[in-house]
């Protein structure tokens, strides 16, 4: 029984960055809502026309609210009043998020340290 639950579990990790498995059983009826949406949008007076071909079927974003991270929502808030407020010229960031670092380089200059490099072009940025 734990070698079978092993061996589970090893087709598991090496599935889901090619497959989510627990998708599997939603796939079908998403498909099926995504082509009545389809044809629902084609029929409005001014769609525009979309090929299958240049489909991209967002099957698990039909969501009744937008998902979010609160911990690091309100700590980026929190952060960007903090250096507003302290109007110095430069802010030097250790592993921030992305995101929160490139509108930083709107009010001061960044120098962004992380393990792994940002390569970006923006103004402020270092």
């Amino acid at each position: 029984m734990k070698k079978k639950r092993q061996i589970k579990s090893f087709v598991s990790n090496w599935m889901k960055p090619i497959v989510n498995i627990s998708h599997l059983k939603y796939i079908i009826p998403k498909y099926i809502k995504y082509l009545r949406d389809w044809k629902k949008y084609s029929h409005m007076k001014y769609a525009e026309e979309i090929s299958l071909k240049n489909s991209i079927p967002s099957l698990f974003d039909d969501l009744v609210t937008t998902p979010f991270e609160p911990h690091y929502f309100y700590q980026d808030i929190w952060a960007f009043k903090k250096i507003i407020e302290s109007k110095f010229e430069r802010h030097i960031d250790i592993g921030s998020n992305v995101n929160f670092v490139g509108f930083l380089t709107v009010i001061t200059k960044v120098t962004f340290i992380d393990i792994r490099p940002l390569i970006v072009k923006l103004d402020n940025f270092r």
